[in-house]
């Protein structure tokens, strides 16, 4: 990509797997000429301890690959949301100190799971995820979150009793939240008349909430924000979805919203069932609003007799800043900026 692109190529080892220097000097030997010279210096991950005694490493590696060590990266504890692809999902297994569970459906095809990540913040909530083959139990909330493939997904949690189970938790008390393909897996059907997804005309959903959802053939891409109807909180977040939920009888709106990518917007949002025990809506990130977030655990706390917590947790839109700001300045300190700031600027010699 680098060679198509004509771009110069910094490369990034990992030390705290240990063998970086090995690696990155095995990278170097292993490119042809015309590669190496897009290389035009070197970073090292993660490192633990002190940076004096790793010196005499650095000085021997540039030495080999005639590259310069732009900077050592200490290793770092910092909230920062992962990558989809490596999630420590270990970190949702749960704290048995918490008064409320929280069990999140991990889909086959889970999206956006980052969603989850500042229910964390929450002392007196628990989160676990369950696969849609394991042990549900019974639990204050069940989550159906954002998914790839809604009907393929749906498809398996009637399959492997998952769907059951969660209709069998919801009438015995759990509060049932869906978010985008999970609020549309909570509706009477799902359609897809131009097979966007399947070749399944319809499917029926789990029948929780009041309401049909169509695919259509574009995909909506906003960032919305909106005032939500059960708890009068301001909410914010982002909708990437396919389909259009229509309510029917029984089913009211959740969010009204009013700004969509910074535009004025007057349109509904999600759906909340009559008894407020089934929720739903298009709105990824919805639970880093904290005002939200705190109004609707208090709800689960009310159902079982518990006194309501006071709001501790900020929005999670600004940890995050916070946490960002955080890491630019460890970046800053432990990188030589100004060289990687000439290698952009110089390109690739011809």
């Amino acid at each position: 990509m680098a060679k198509i692109a004509r771009a110069p190529v910094v490369l990034v080892g990992d030390i705290d797997k240990g063998g970086v220097f090995a690696s990155l000097a095995g990278t170097m030997l292993l490119l042809d000429e015309d590669e190496k010279s897009l290389v035009k210096g070197v970073l090292i991950n993660k490192f633990r301890g002190d940076l004096k005694i790793l010196e005499p490493g650095l000085d021997m590696l540039e030495e080999i690959i005639k590259v310069p060590v732009l900077g050592v990266v200490p290793y770092f504890h910092l909230n920062l949301e992962d990558e989809h692809s490596v999630t420590d999902w270990e970190k949702f297994s749960g704290d048995k100190k918490a008064v409320l569970d929280a069990a999140v459906i991990r889909l086959p095809h889970i999206s956006n799971f980052t969603d989850f990540n500042v229910l964390r913040l929450y002392e007196d909530l628990n989160l676990r995820f369950v696969e849609p083959e394991g042990e549900l139990g019974q639990p204050d909330i069940i989550i159906i979150p954002g998914t790839k493939a809604t009907v393929a997904d749906l498809r398996l949690l009637r399959e492997s009793g998952m769907a059951q189970k969660i209709i069998n938790c919801h009438q015995r008390g759990s509060i049932v939240f869906g978010i985008c393909g999970g609020f549309q897996i909570l509706g009477e059907e799902i359609r897809d008349p131009h097979h966007v997804e399947s070749p399944l005309s319809s499917i029926k959903g789990l029948g929780l909430i009041n309401s049909v959802t169509t695919f259509q053939g574009e995909k909506t891409t906003t960032l919305t924000e909106g005032l939500d109807k059960v708890f009068h909180s301001r909410v914010k977040g982002y909708e990437i979805h396919m389909g259009e939920t229509q309510l029917l009888e029984g089913a009211s709106p959740l969010i009204e919203v009013n700004l969509r990518n910074g535009s004025p917007a007057n349109i509904l949002d999600g759906a909340v069932d009559e008894n407020k025990t089934v929720f739903g809506t298009y709105f990824h990130g919805i639970f880093d609003s904290s005002p939200f977030t705190r109004a609707f655990l208090n709800q689960v706390r009310a159902k079982k007799n518990m006194l309501p917590l006071a709001n501790k947790v900020i929005d999670y839109w600004q940890f995050k800043e916070e946490q960002y700001d955080k890491l630019a300045e460890i970046v800053r300190h432990n990188i030589d900026l100004d060289k990687i700031y000439k290698i952009v600027e110089a390109g690739i010699n011809d």
